[in-house]
Order: structure tokens, then C-alpha cells, then sequence
């Protein structure tokens, strides 16, 4: 799965707190702190075994629907930038709520890999409002962009993206996922449970090893749940692994939270059993 030379990755998420000016930073955090906190967990967890590493401004909740300020895209490119340059693994990059062209561009100039698109195809709902996919204008950037830097970047989409509902029935999960990868262009597509830290529904994990069935070769990666209980069993049906509030304290607030290493090292041996 480009651009891993490994099957089955394990992605580590590095959650940043607030970034300036979003709700809930209160002058806490100037980008400095920021990147050095971002650097700390990148380097916690591919020193305890993980892939790679994806970026997230996770900590700029409520967050604003698609159109990113500009300094808040400026912050993550200097944050995403530090942490390409001190690691060694694929560095992604998610932009929420669904800012994708935004993430191509950081990814882009900064080394980063791959980038995660909430809503590629398609239309959600969420508590952000009404979600459309720009499939159309995030490939075509990607595409420019690599003409131009030569950083061939790949997407990652979710398919019926977790904290949203969407128009249509789970029944055609298979449908919207072969429209994802043929029509909108991406390397592999991401399926999560209902939020963060859920697990996914046994029979959305069914649905995911009956559309392996018929594509097997489209790259699937779970988005949420995964812990050393369960990993064993679905690595028989996925082919990567987002974690990120597992690898986290579970107690205090999110933004003093930190990354506890036995629990990465934990995953990442059930991960090396056999199914």
C-alpha cells in the first residue's frame, strides 16, 4: 500500500492540542509547543513500533467545515514539516473537517506521504453541516502538484465517515466504496466505527470481507477500534491500521493527554500474530 513497503501498517495518530486562535487553545499553546509536542509523540511512537504517522489538528474542535484559515494551515505545515524531518517512517496529514486540497498542499511542500480525506465522494452529514466531496479538485491538485514537486502523494478517503450519517443505506457500502477507488482516484479507502475510539460494527467488518471478495486488491484500512483484543482477527480483512485514542491516556483533559508506549508496543506485538 503506496507508500509503505510493509503489508498491513500500523499508522500512529500524533493528536495536537488546539492550534492558535481555535476555541479551545486559550493562549495555551503557540506553535512552538505545539511542534515540539508533535515531534515528542511522533518519535514515542515509531521508537515503540509503528509505520508511520498521520497529523491531525484534533485538538480544534468545533471544527470549521472545509474552508481552513489560512494560519491554521500555516501551523500545520510547520508542524508536518518538523516531523517529516525527525522521523523516518511516511508522515500523513488530516486536515479537519474535510479540508483535503488544503492537506494535498501541506503534504506537498512539506515531504509528508499521504494525506486522509474525510468525505472524497459523495455527500455526508455531520455535525459540521452538510459535507460534499471535491474528489474532481483534490485530484487534479494532487496531480499538479506532483508535476511540480515530484511528491507523488496518496489519498486515503473514508467511506461513510465516522461522526457523520449518510444519505444512503449501509446495504450499499460496496457501491460507494468501488465508486471511492474507481471514480475518485485514491490509493486505499478507510472504514471506522460510528466515533473516534469506536469499534467497527461486525457487520460492517462482514460487509468489508465480502467487498474484499469481490476487490481484492483494493487496499482497506480500519479507522478506529483497533486494539491488541481484537487486531488478530482483522488483519484476516484489512490491509492497514489508524490508531489513536488507544495509544493515549484515557483519564484527564484531551489536552494534556499523552502517549503511554507500552501501549503501542502492545499493539504492534498482537499485530505480528498470526491470524
Amino acid at each position: 500500500m503506496k507508500p509503505f513497503s510493509m503489508e498491513k501498517p500500523l499508522i500512529g495518530m500524533v493528536h495536537l492540542p488546539p492550534t492558535p486562535l481555535s476555541p479551545r487553545n486559550n493562549g495555551e499553546f503557540d506553535v512552538n509547543m505545539i511542534i515540539d509536542r508533535a515531534v515528542e509523540d511522533a518519535r514515542i511512537l515509531v521508537e515503540n513500533g509503528v509505520d508511520g504517522i498521520m497529523v491531525e489538528n484534533y485538538g480544534d474542535a468545533p471544527f470549521i467545515p472545509e474552508t481552513i484559515p489560512t494560519h491554521t494551515i500555516a501551523c500545520m505545515a510547520l508542524v508536518v514539516r518538523e516531523v517529516v524531518k525527525d522521523i523516518q517512517v511516511p508522515v500523513g496529514v488530516n486536515i479537519l473537517r474535510n479540508a483535503c486540497e488544503q492537506a494535498i498542499g501541506v503534504a506537498a511542500m512539506t515531504g509528508a506521504s499521504f494525506i486522509r480525506c474525510n468525505v472524497h465522494t459523495g455527500v455526508m452529514i455531520t455535525n459540521e453541516g452538510m459535507l460534499t466531496g471535491k474528489s474532481h479538485d483534490t485530484v487534479r491538485y494532487r496531480d499538479l502538484l506532483k508535476n511540480e514537486t515530484g511528491n507523488d502523494i496518496s489519498i486515503y478517503a473514508d467511506v461513510m465517515v465516522k461522526h457523520a450519517q449518510s444519505l444512503v443505506s449501509m446495504v450499499q457500502f460496496e457501491d460507494i466504496a468501488i465508486d471511492t477507488i474507481d471514480r475518485g482516484a485514491v490509493e486505499a479507502i478507510i472504514v471506522s466505527g460510528k466515533r473516534t475510539g469506536l469499534p467497527l460494527a461486525e457487520s460492517m467488518v462482514q460487509r468489508v470481507e465480502s467487498f474484499k471478495v469481490q476487490r481484492p486488491r483494493t487496499k482497506v484500512i480500519i479507522g478506529s477500534g483497533v486494539t491488541p483484543g481484537n487486531v488478530v482477527k482483522l488483519k484476516r480483512h484489512f490491509d492497514g491500521f489508524i490508531v489513536g485514542t488507544h495509544f493515549y491516556e484515557s483519564n484527564g483533559k484531551q489536552n494534556k493527554k499523552r502517549i503511554i508506549p507500552e501501549r503501542v508496543r502492545e499493539l504492534k506485538n498482537a499485530l505480528r500474530q498470526e491470524g
